[in-house]
């Protein structure tokens, strides 16, 4: 499974093209073939680490759609061997104890990841989560020790923000139960409070050479300093989960802002002016996210010298762009509302230029992907466009991720999940 994940993954030349896909698909058609018998008899530590890297692997593959049923297994296997106790990890040496410990936080970080982009309630409860975080061990390998120090720090700070993640989908997504009724405008910006600062404190307790990066500091980095590109990297993947939590925790109320306008020809009554405020200071910090989502991306990708290095798997970094660029186009509706016609101009302005970043950053992905394909070729006419032809009455960045089919043709929709992949099919299906 680890030779079909970096097949998949680490030659960025072609990665996501249909070659890729079929080498890829070998490694991982024999490891089943290997696994499969040892899977019946019986659950052990590498049965759920091979289901971990099988559920990574579909993610990037035209077979996805499995990816939830896989975790579902892994998350099954693992509390059958106790991963989540510590009475039971009690019993091991310390290095079982880490290996289990890792294990099981794979686990969790999968869960809230993959909750995201499916849409789906996650099957690990945070109550469940009582172990703490894997710890430092040193190996005499190859690598340095200050890199495996900075590997396990970096792998808590991920599982971190995404458990921050987990509690943005509970306290403003219902859990993705698709139950709840719509909270009010005060009780959703309160949690948004809250849970903001939570993603500031987890900011300023990362070590600093993890801190997050700037697109300017990307751009600054000299061939020198990029040599080494594992701290580089660790940075830069974990700026963009950073933002991709920042953008699903403003999300909510930016739906409420577009809401808002397709109503305004129906009501003129609109909440009270300190909630309005607020609600528009929330709206311009979501546009800002993405726009500096989409200005790191652009900057990674179009240093040919290194860039392609940098970051995480190409879906991924796909999931991430296509996001931001639906919010930069968002953005771009709610400053028709405004008055100040310049200010409109201005941001109409700034929005197509970063949808022209996100195309080109986008295209580098891979030349004969699909899906990469689409979501460019979807860009390319919107960024030079003013968005007059958007019907704000239909449901095209919807509040909660629908439950249907994809019957536009794109397969098991990759990583992208319902909680993307339905609205950009919808996205599609109104352009065409």
């Amino acid at each position: 499974m680890i030779l079909a994940m970096a097949t998949c993954t680490s030659c960025w030349e072609d990665s996501g093209s249909d070659s890729h896909f079929e080498q890829s698909d070998i490694f991982y058609r024999r490891a089943q073939e290997l696994c499969q018998t040892q899977m019946l008899r019986g659950t052990t530590l590498e049965i759920v680490q091979y289901l971990l890297l099988t559920t990574q692997y579909l993610q990037g593959t035209h077979r996805s759609v499995q990816t939830w049923t896989i975790h579902g297994l892994s998350v099954k296997a693992a509390m059958s061997i106790g991963l989540h106790s510590r009475d039971i990890a009690s019993k091991f040496t310390p290095l079982q104890q880490e290996i289990r410990k890792r294990t099981w936080f794979g686990c969790i970080l999968l869960d809230r990841s993959l909750g995201m982009t499916f849409g789906r309630p996650c099957t690990i409860p945070e109550e469940y989560i009582r172990l703490d975080t894997p710890k430092h061990l040193p190996l005499y390998t190859s690598v340095s020790d200050q890199i495996q120090r900075l590997s396990t720090e970096f792998y808590n700070a991920s599982v971190s923000v995404y458990r921050i993640m987990g509690r943005i989908i509970t306290a403003l997504y219902g859990n993705n139960l698709g139950c709840d009724t719509q909270s009010s405008d005060t009780s959703a910006m309160t949690a948004i409070i809250e849970l903001e600062q939570e993603l500031s404190d987890w900011q300023g307790n990362l070590p600093v050479q993890l801190r997050p990066f700037s697109a300017d500091e990307l751009s600054r980095l000299t061939d020198i300093e990029t040599q080494d590109t594992t701290v580089e990297r660790f940075r830069v993947i974990l700026t963009l989960r950073y933002l991709n939590a920042q953008l699903l925790l403003h999300r909510p109320t930016f739906i409420r802002s577009l809401s808002a306008l397709s109503r305004e020809s129906k009501t003129s009554c609109r909440n009270s002016g300190s909630v309005n405020s607020m609600q528009a200071s929330f709206d311009r910090v979501f546009v800002q996210v993405a726009q500096t989502i989409l200005d790191i991306i652009h900057a990674v990708m179009m240093r040919q010298d290194h860039g392609r290095h940098l970051i995480g798997a190409w879906w991924f970094t796909l999931y991430y762009a296509f996001s931001a660029a639906l919010a930069v186009f968002g953005g771009m509706l709610i400053a028709k509302d405004s008055v100040d016609e310049i200010d409109v101009e201005s941001r109409r302005d700034r929005a197509s230029r970063y949808l022209n970043q996100g195309c080109e950053a986008i295209s580098q992905l891979s030349n004969d992907n699909p899906i990469v394909l689409r979501c460019t070729q979807f860009f390319e006419p919107q960024s030079t466009g003013d968005g007059d032809c958007f019907d704000l009455e239909t449901d095209l960045i919807s509040t909660m991720p629908s439950w249907e089919t994809s019957d536009f043709g794109f397969g098991d929709e990759l990583e992208l999940g319902q909680f993307f992949a339905s609205d950009l099919q919808k996205w599609f299906e109104r352009v065409q």
